[in-house]
């Protein structure tokens, strides 16, 4: 039994996963019941780490073959920075950097409200500012409510660099059940961005 369409260990955007397919076959005696395929998610929605089977099936002369399986991700798509732009230049006398964003599926389509909320409500939504000799900044993201967007706010580090020649990165990550992934951004967005110090 071969299971093929998806990879372990692969990462695919929601809505964008392969469909994983089973192939039985048995040279000697025959097959009698094929491999029945089935997806398992632990998220309603589809995301989060997901495991394809290919159990059940059996030759001729009664073999029963061990069951395949692949796990995999399904993640949330980058739906682009709302602030700061990339390559933004802020203001390195202040203390603060807020950013904001939201998360899609693979279609670039906001995913709702509600699962942003609950992502951030567990601190499985971050991002971190890395830059040139700097040690790297991260801060969990909350849920705003009335603008309806993921909003972080990191510290600025104390020993920053100005001028376009010193760029830094902000860079969302997402836990879906397999640790902290970088966002993967679609087609009309780019993470981590770069920024810099004016």
């Amino acid at each position: 039994v071969t299971l093929s369409g998806v990879s372990s260990g692969a990462v695919y955007l929601l809505g964008l996963a392969p469909a994983a397919e089973c192939t039985t076959s048995d040279s000697v005696s025959g097959v009698a019941e094929y491999a029945v395929t089935e997806t398992l998610s632990a998220r309603p929605d589809g995301s989060g780490v997901q495991t394809a089977e290919c159990f059940g099936a059996e030759n001729e002369a009664g073999i029963k073959a061990p069951t395949v399986k692949v796990r995999f991700l399904v993640a949330y798509a980058f739906g682009g920075f709302i602030s700061p732009a990339p390559g933004a230049e802020l203001n390195p006398s202040a203390h603060k950097i807020t950013v904001r964003f939201r998360l899609a599926n693979g279609a670039g389509k906001t995913i709702p409200a509600s699962t942003m909320k609950a992502l951030a409500e567990v601190y499985d939504v971050r991002v971190t500012l890395r830059g040139p000799d700097t040690k790297a900044e991260t801060s969990s993201c909350s849920w705003d409510g009335a603008k309806q967007y993921l909003q972080c706010v990191l510290t600025r580090p104390v020993d920053i660099r100005t001028g376009k020649s010193h760029k830094y990165t902000i860079t969302a990550t997402e836990n879906l059940g397999t640790g902290f992934i970088t966002v993967p951004p679609d087609a009309d967005s780019q993470n981590p961005e770069p920024v810099y110090f004016k």
